[in-house]
Parts: structure tokens; sequence; C-alpha cells
């Protein structure tokens, strides 16, 4: 995919308090973030995803979107977690997010509807 048809999305995040975590999905990377340090999660993919934010007493929880990769920075610009890996299709009008609840078992996979005409 030539770089005209891809966008990247900037996420600040800084720990307040002891413990909170970020997690990066679908890669399932984890991450303590260190209280006071504000940090950049830079997620580069097709132009028109997003990602999907879930924040939860100490864990934030960042769905990627289907072909993208992510670059986590700290304060100082130091790579502190990253993947080249692009995330992989997921059924059609499904999010990371929604895939991944539904083969975790947290939500059922919509089934294909009859083809009336058949």
């Amino acid at each position: 995919m030539s770089k005209a048809n891809l966008r990247t999305v900037n996420v600040p995040l800084v720990a307040e308090t002891q413990g909170q975590r970020l997690v990066v999905e679908p890669w399932a990377e984890e991450y303590e973030l260190q209280v006071g340090v504000h940090y950049v999660l830079e997620i580069t993919g097709p132009i028109g995803g997003q990602p999907e934010i879930g924040r939860d007493d100490n864990l934030t929880t960042i769905h990627a979107w289907l072909g993208s990769t992510f670059c986590l920075l700290d304060q100082m610009q130091n790579v502190v977690l990253n993947s080249d890996l692009v995330v992989p299709a997921t059924p059609p009008e499904m999010s990371v997010n929604s895939f991944l609840k539904a083969v975790s078992g947290q939500k059922t996979i919509p089934q294909e509807k009859e083809n009336p005409n058949a």
C-alpha cells in the first residue's frame, strides 16, 4: 500500500497513578506506563480506519484497525513498543475489537443471512 493511502493517528497517554497499563490489540502487547511520563501511541494504517479506545480503572486498551501497525514513544521519542506486523483482515463489517470479543467468547459472531433467492 502506498504511503498516500495511509494516515497516522496519535493517541497521547500519561499515567497519573502507579500501575496503569496499556494494551495494544490485536497484538496483545502490554506495557506498564510510568507515572508522569508522557507517551504517544502512533498507529499508522489505511485511510478510513480509526482506533477504538477503552479505559477501565488502571487499564487502557487500544484496538488498531485493519492494515495498521503501531509504535509507542515516550516523551524523549524513544521507542518503547512497536510492531510492523499488519493487523489482519476480519470478517466483513466487524472491527478488530468486535472480532476479538467474538473469538474469545464474549460475543457471538453474526450468522450469515440466508439468501432468499437460493
